[in-house]
């Protein structure tokens, strides 16, 4: 037999081992959360109260919306703990459970945080579960109210880099930064969203942060139900803009300009030459079932608590995004209207996206996120509209465009 050959053999008797090992669970930490109990009751211990609440005397009984157990030092209350799989369903790389109880002092802060059950394929790249209480351990004393940078340090500088960042986009919120462990950076920042995320609901259910006078006091970010796109649609969730040719052309003539759009106008007026759509997705209702899981907790715990989401998404021979958008300032066919505000969308705040994972979507060419910090000049609790500005030639040599 060649070298070669015992190689091969070597290769897929381990794919077979690891194989093996997965479907028995051989990876697996901690027993499986039990069905119709609170996990907080299944999992914490004296000795895991110290670690995630360190100076903690007792616990108090489980309960509320979403399940939390309130911690005390003598009579005084000083926060609670809480499993982020009662408050999150979290889950790992291997769409398995991912359970860790964490600490949230009374003034917004991580106390410290433990996992307590996974079955993530660690052992196969030769990691142990340390790995993962010590990144887990880096979150005590993180303010809720910033974002969470997960930072992946790259093991070669083919890139021109040594390490990149999980954020996806620039000019939100400042986050705290945590390195991802290395190898298992997938499980790093499921772990970092599971954490902050689940932090951030038991805060806003237990009037932890100041709800009052803040910009989110009035908008219902934690509520979810499953739903479909038409169904956010019809519901006002999604709004929806159709243009037809004729009446781009239409406008541009008023405009002065030509009825040129960057591409050649269809002869047939009632042709569609752009179905426009806009949504806030910082609530979880729209936002979950728009994104998907654990795109919503990435992108929202990896950012201010204030801070907001905007999708922006079409179909059609118009793009709302134009060539060259990457080398503007801010969108030239996008704007904000929000009172007499007309808000700008700077490149460097908008992430392009290749799909999205809606149930029952329509068909999109483009879609887009576009951030924005929570102290800024857009207000998602207040009432607000999208313009597109459809351009042309205009006769004069100068650019027209419609609004629409």
């Amino acid at each position: 037999m060649t070298r070669d050959c015992i190689k091969t053999l070597v290769l897929v008797s381990a794919v077979l081992l690891a194989a093996s090992l997965a479907g028995t669970g051989a990876w697996a930490m901690g027993d499986e959360p039990a069905a119709g109990r609170e996990t907080v009751t299944q999992y914490l211990t004296p000795q895991i109260l110290q670690m995630i609440f360190p100076g903690a005397e007792r616990v108090g009984e489980v309960g509320g919306v979403p399940p939390s157990a309130p911690v005390y030092k003598g009579d005084r209350q000083i926060g609670y703990v809480f499993s982020t799989w009662d408050v999150t369903q979290s889950k790992g790389f291997s769409n398995q459970p991912l359970v860790l109880l964490v600490g949230l002092d009374l003034e917004g802060r991580i106390s410290g945080a433990r996992v307590v059950h996974h079955t993530e394929p660690i052992a196969i790249l030769g990691l142990k579960d340390e790995g993962f209480q010590r990144f887990a351990e880096n979150y005590k004393g993180t303010d809720i109210r910033t974002g969470v940078d997960v930072v992946i340090k790259l093991s070669s500088s083919v890139l021109g880099q040594e390490s990149f960042s999980q954020r996806t986009a620039p000019g939100t919120t400042d986050a705290a930064k945590v390195d991802a462990v290395s190898r298992a950076t997938t499980s790093s920042v499921l772990i970092s969203d599971a954490i902050v995320r689940g932090a951030r609901i038991v805060a806003r259910s237990r009037n932890i942060l100041p709800r009052v006078g803040t910009r989110t006091a009035r908008l219902d970010v934690d509520r979810f139900a499953a739903a479909t796109w038409p169904k956010l649609e019809t519901a006002g969730a999604i709004g929806h803009l159709r243009v037809l040719y004729g009446e781009a052309a239409d406008k541009l003539g008023d405009a002065g300009a030509a009825t040129g759009t960057g591409r050649n106008l269809e002869p047939a007026r009632d042709s569609v030459l752009v179905d426009f759509y806009v949504a806030l997705l910082t609530p979880a209702g729209i936002g979950v079932n728009i994104l998907g899981k654990t795109w919503y907790d990435q992108y929202t715990a990896g950012r201010g608590i204030d801070d907001q989401i905007l999708l922006l998404a079409a179909n059609g021979a118009y793009s709302f995004l134009g060539d060259g958008w990457e080398h503007s300032d801010a969108l030239e066919r996008v704007e904000i209207i929000q009172g007499e505000k007309t808000i700008r969308l700077p490149v460097n705040r908008i992430k392009t996206l290749p799909f999205l994972h809606a149930e029952e979507p329509p068909e999109l060419k483009e879609q887009a996120l576009v951030f924005f910090p929570g102290r800024g000049e857009f207000d998602a609790t207040r009432p607000f509209q999208a313009n597109l500005l459809v351009t042309g030639a205009a006769v004069a040599g100068r650019p027209g465009f419609a609004t629409f």
